[in-house]
């Protein structure tokens, strides 16, 4: 066996030196596009009972966004690396995979203009940008857990670094660092720019979003420099996590967290050196799931760590409810099915309650890639009433769906802070309680649906108050009659009442242990008040969400 690896090892490497002779590379003597050969490292330092460090080699490309997308940079006629589609390619980038999702056809240069403008800049300042970033394999793209854009302006000066981040949950976020004020005046040996801000994404499930990031970035220089002759680029990148204090005065507290990115060998873009690099790394671009779970694994069962549970991100959309905290969130998790059917329901509701009140509505989602819906009354009113409802997710619409009552879904909404709106009583006038009877149905009076709701409530916290009432019928069913609507109700009730079943089930079955609070199942005992919501942590109390010697 150890002959045959050596002779298929050889085969390789004769195959390589042939094609990086015989596929053209691209004609650029100053070179837009470089392979990096990166080791990350990444040390967990708080609590000290759950230290812990790892470090992986990693396979980077640091290109010029104007030369990839001018298609320069295209090699072996764009079958070995290549801008745009996908599938056919060895190794490739696509404009989709990156930034605003609302901005699924442009190019990657004109979505981060929109991010720059986001945040306070001119667009029109942007020159260039080296783009790093893991490219797709054989057309499977893995998590790409952080793509830098350093960015210049015209003349080749630093004008911005961007993080783009990406967790496990299909949810992408972006940091604006903009090269002025903001920066901090101490830099460390070794880096050129550096940046603390609060930290507003969920990354690691080991972590609640408290804390701050200190960001130091190693720039390379422009890639529109007219200087010839010069060394390969190292943009070396450290980020630290610091634990909140919970003082004004301090609130920075010590690091819980660092990350490296540091280059060990940097090549030029060309069919040689791509090739030798798959060789050299054959599993780099596909490995890096593998090793999130086999991380997560470790500090889970091994040291012990429990478990946050995922927050839906800050909201990014502008005039979202205003005195809420703004995030950089420019990729959510897509509608499931359950809650698209939800959310058609709610908004056949809306339009008929807007039609009854006279109440303008207006609902805005938290993802600015979904567009606001308005819900006017028909006859033209001299001083219509509006109603401005800011919600984060669909999560919004399954709570109203699958809540037995109005009253309900709103401790929903309440205890999850999925939702802001812009009048309390023109909510309570909305969302008043419309379906046929009221009070506590007795048994089998109830509809289907209605009973299918209740089984989603513990026992203990059905008839727990009087003040919740739960009408005999959904005012929602009111909206569709007929078999089949309530067929299909009943349906997408069942199945997501199985599916959270379901999920508790695995949970338990697997040992995942959850900050107290934070079990997704406890849905309902947050929104009662019997069960606390487990937020917040610091070095103080990061020993408290330790599983003891005991693995659940």
């Amino acid at each position: 066996m150890y002959h045959i690896a050596l002779l298929i090892l050889a085969l390789a490497l004769l195959a390589a030196t042939i094609l990086s002779w015989a596929l053209p590379s691209p004609n650029n003597s100053a070179h837009k596009g470089y392979i990096v050969h990166n080791k990350v490292i990444h040390s967990r330092l708080l609590p000290k009972t759950a230290s812990h460090t790892f470090t992986y080699p990693t396979l980077f490309f640091l290109v010029s966004l104007r030369a990839l997308e001018a298609h320069a940079l295209d090699l072996g006629g764009g079958w070995l690396f290549g801008y745009g589609g996908l599938y056919w390619r060895t190794t490739g980038l696509r404009s989709s995979a990156y930034l605003a999702e609302e901005q699924y056809k442009s190019s990657i240069v004109e979505k981060l203009k929109q991010v720059l403008g986001r945040h306070g800049l001119d667009p029109a300042d942007l020159e260039d940008a080296w783009m790093l970033t893991m490219p797709s394999y054989l057309g499977f793209e893995g998590v790409n857990p952080l793509t830098v854009y350093f960015c210049y302006e015209h003349g080749g000066e630093p004008l911005a670094v961007v993080l783009e981040i990406h967790n496990t949950f299909g949810e992408k976020h972006v940091h604006v660092l903009s090269v002025g004020p903001t920066k901090d005046r101490s830099l460390p040996k070794g880096f050129t720019h550096q940046w603390t801000f609060p930290r507003e994404f969920h990354v690691s499930p080991f972590n609640d979003r408290s804390g701050y990031y200190c960001v130091s970035v190693n720039m390379p220089i422009a890639p529109t420099s007219s200087v010839t002759d010069t060394p390969p680029p190292v943009p070396r990148v450290r980020v630290l996590l610091h634990t909140c204090t919970g003082r004004l005065e301090d609130s920075v507290g010590p690091v819980k967290l660092a990350a490296f990115l540091t280059p060990s060998a940097c090549s030029p873009l060309a069919s040689g050196n791509l090739l030798w690099s798959l060789l050299l790394q054959p599993l780099a671009l596909v490995s890096s799931m593998p090793r999130i779970l086999y991380q997560a694994w470790l500090l889970h069962y091994r040291k012990g760590l429990r478990v946050y549970a995922r927050p839906d991100p800050f909201p990014a959309t502008d005039g979202w409810a205003e005195e809420t905290r703004r995030g950089g969130g420019v990729g959510w998790q897509p509608e499931t099915w359950v809650e698209a059917f939800a959310r058609r329901r709610v908004e056949v509701f809306l339009q008929r309650r807007a039609r009854e009140t006279s109440i303008s509505v207006t609902l805005l989602a938290g993802n600015p890639a979904v567009p606001r819906k308005e819900f006017k009354p028909e006859t033209t009113i001299k001083e219509p009433r509006h109603l401005t409802i800011s919600y984060l997710s669909s999560v919004f619409f399954t709570a109203i769906f699958a809540a037995p009552s109005f009253a309900h879904a709103r401790l929903l909404c309440q205890s999850s802070r999925c939702c802001h709106v812009s009048s309390e009583g023109l909510f309570r006038e909305l969302f008043a309680n419309t379906g046929s009877g009221g009070g506590q149905p007795p048994r089998g009076s109830a509809t289907a649906s209605q009973r299918l709701r209740m089984l989603l409530l513990p026992k203990h916290l059905r008839y727990s108050r009087l003040e919740l009432v739960v009408p005999k019928q959904h005012p929602i069913e009111a909206v569709r009659r007929g078999p089949l609507s309530c067929t299909a109700t009943n349906f997408v009730l069942l199945i997501y009442i199985i599916s959270e079943w379901i999920e508790a089930w695995l949970y338990r079955t697997i040992g995942a242990a959850f900050v107290a609070g934070q079990e997704p199942w406890k849905f309902w005992g947050r929104a009662f008040g019997t069960v606390g919501s487990g937020e917040g942590s610091s070095e103080e109390n990061d020993s408290e969400y330790i599983l003891g010697s005991v693995q659940r």
